[in-house]
């Protein structure tokens, strides 16, 4: 499977704009695709995550951005819900588009060089794509919000304790498939920080389930 590489421009023109939903940390499910189990092991993934190392990650599930392009809006949902902390700009934002079949991720200043072309390929490749395309999308989001998270806690130090994980995922997938896959603190409360307005952002996007579109990769800067 090939990815197409493209050059998109953060103030690319937008024929028509789709409404910014509020925020709701760290996740809004708003296409409906995680279970009760599914939604809590996210959140987990990602309060765990800002506890240990005061990244913040933001997931984002719709149907549709209305004919808007889709990095352009991940990064107005990005700014608009300020994720990362303010002057520190360690946020990660995931946008599931799923009737777009699209998948879009925008990183603050601090993880651009993280999540560069390479590990934002292997991330959709390994992580994301095969599982949308089997039909498991909750599975997809949980896998993917685990890979951005263990990717951080690599760079900062900070490995999650392994009895903090559950024994099990969505759909019986096991914490340990999991990794083995990969393996190819604050005191303020928790919620986004206000770290908005991104100067450079990097930005993955790929169409997981069924046939054409092709999958791409989309790389920005600002």
């Amino acid at each position: 499977m090939g990815l197409v590489l493209a050059a998109t421009a953060l103030g690319a023109s937008r024929a028509i704009a789709a409404d910014v939903p509020p925020p709701i940390y760290p996740l809004r499910d708003d296409a409906r695709i995680l279970d009760a189990a599914a939604a809590d092991e996210v959140r987990r993934i990602c309060r765990g995550l800002e506890r240990d190392t005061s990244a913040e990650i933001g997931v984002l599930t719709l149907a549709t951005t209305a004919g808007e392009q889709h990095h352009a809006y991940a990064v107005r949902v990005f700014n608009a819900w300020g994720v990362g902390k303010r002057g520190r700009d360690n946020g990660v934002l995931l946008v599931f588009a799923m009737a777009d079949r699209r998948v879009e991720l925008v990183t603050g200043d601090a993880f651009a060089d993280l999540f560069d072309g390479e590990r934002a390929t292997a991330l959709l490749e390994r992580v994301v794509i095969p599982r949308m395309r089997a039909g498991k999308p909750a599975e997809a989001v949980q896998a993917a919000a685990a890979e951005v998270a263990r990717l951080i806690r690599e760079r900062e130090g900070r490995p999650e304790a392994p009895s903090a994980r559950p024994a099990t995922g969505p759909q019986g997938t096991t914490v340990a498939a999991l990794e083995a896959e990969a393996a190819t603190p604050t005191a303020a409360p928790l919620g986004f920080g206000g770290g908005s307005t991104r100067k450079s952002s990097a930005a993955l996007s790929a169409a997981p389930p069924g046939p054409p579109p092709r999958p791409g990769l989309n790389i920005s800067r600002g």
